[in-house]
């Protein structure tokens, strides 16, 4: 489990250049033509113009989520579709502007028009908005199961006072993930980790033997079933459980919403186009002697 967190740690530092790099100025002509496309919810615009400036593509949401806060998850998620490298980017810049309860849901659509960076989107929107992280780790991985216990960990890396909460929310997400999601929270949380377990032992108690042996592992047997059991009475397991139920709610109707908001974001990019590339200078022949147009080389005629 050290390995999985320290892998998810290097896949973290190296989007960061990315976000920077997606924060480009736009003009004040582009600035104006986001804002009309948004204003009139036409979604295929805003994202012709993230790909004519690829490097501004995060200023653009930004600049169409203030337009329209309603279109948010649609706009960002057709950004994502046609730069990919900036979906961590786009839910930095939205994360802020777009009401609170909307947050999962714009993650939500970015990872699923982004799969390979699920973990970086959800890092991304919890880091911005923290409250919100149960919610967000719980749609994500709703979205993306098989990655449940990575986002997990980087959620709970994000926002640490929220790690059993989103231990647990995930594992009601995905319940067939939830030794994996505990142990993977434990390790990133470790002062936290028999906390961890009884929350997710409570929401999948099924998996109860599973979940304390993971957990145990993963920290280096310092977790034991009595650990778990007295952390289990505990009010800070208790809050962690009930506010998780709320968080799987919210979940569901959150990635529900960014479904649908990526089919409408997929019918707007497919009349996207590439930007044109600048044709290439034809190269000459090698070993072509040079032409010295001060000498007539036209064949002679007849004398």
């Amino acid at each position: 489990m050290k390995t999985r967190s320290l892998l998810i740690a290097a896949l973290l530092a190296l989007t960061s250049p990315f976000v920077l790099a997606q924060n480009a100025a736009l003009s004040a002509e582009e600035t104006a033509a986001v804002q009309a496309a948004a204003a009139s919810g036409n979604t295929t615009a805003i994202a012709q113009i993230a790909a004519n400036n690829p490097g501004a593509a995060a200023t653009v949401a930004q600049v169409a989520a203030t337009a329209n806060p309603g279109t948010a998850a649609t706009v960002s998620a057709a950004i994502v579709a046609v730069v990919p490298s900036a979906a961590s980017a786009v839910v930095t810049a939205v994360a802020p502007i777009v009401p609170p309860a909307a947050v999962a849901t714009v993650a939500a659509a970015v990872a699923q028009s982004a799969p390979t960076q699920a973990v970086a989107v959800a890092s991304a929107a919890a880091t911005a908005a923290p409250a919100q992280a149960a919610t967000v780790a719980a749609a994500i991985s709703q979205s993306a199961p098989t990655q449940a216990a990575a986002v997990a960990s980087a959620v709970s890396t994000a926002a640490p006072a929220q790690a059993v909460t989103v231990a647990a929310a995930v594992a009601r997400a995905v319940p067939t993930q939830a030794a994996n999601v505990a142990a993977a929270v434990a390790t990133a949380a470790p002062t936290q980790a028999a906390s961890v377990a009884a929350a997710v032992v409570s929401v999948a108690p099924t998996a109860s033997a599973a979940i304390v042996a993971q957990v145990s592992t993963a920290t280096g047997g310092t977790v034991t079933q009595a650990q778990v059991t007295q952390a289990a009475t505990t009010a800070a397991v208790t809050t962690a459980t009930t506010q998780s139920a709320t968080a799987a709610t919210q979940a569901t109707t959150a990635t529900t919403q960014a479904t649908t908001a990526n089919t409408t974001a997929a019918q707007a990019v497919t009349n996207v186009t590439a930007p044109a590339t600048p044709a290439t200078p034809a190269t000459p022949p090698a070993n072509t002697p040079p032409v010295d147009p001060t000498v007539n080389n036209s064949p002679a005629g007849p004398r």
